[in-house]
């Protein structure tokens, strides 16, 4: 298994907050994206339900995550976007790698 750490959290935001938290979550996007050990960094919305917003963040390994999350741009976002957060879902993900049964042999 890769050390790589894959987040998703969904964000619901606040009937009446939606412009306001997705401004400032779209303030930490390049910041975030530039970041060591970022691979990837998507923030999307929910088309039918635009209280929603869901990162999607692929790591190099959980230190680089954790020092994101410790990040000024990260912490403005979060102080920005607090009164219009009703709640979030966080999950840390890992890959599963595919079964390789034993008596193949890759070509990798």
């Amino acid at each position: 298994m890769s050390d790589a750490v894959v987040i998703i959290a969904t964000v619901k935001v606040k009937p009446g907050y939606e412009e306001r938290v997705r401004l400032a979550v779209s303030k930490a996007i390049d910041a975030s994206r530039a970041e060591p050990g970022c691979l990837s960094f998507d923030v999307l919305q929910d088309v039918e339900q635009p209280h929603y917003i869901i990162f999607n963040e692929r790591w190099a390994d959980r230190q680089s995550w954790l020092n994101h999350m410790k990040s000024p741009h990260v912490i403005d976002c979060t102080l920005s976007a607090q009164e219009g957060v009703e709640s979030i879902s966080l999950h840390e993900l890992a890959a599963i790698d595919p079964y390789v049964p034993e008596d193949e042999e890759s070509d990798f």
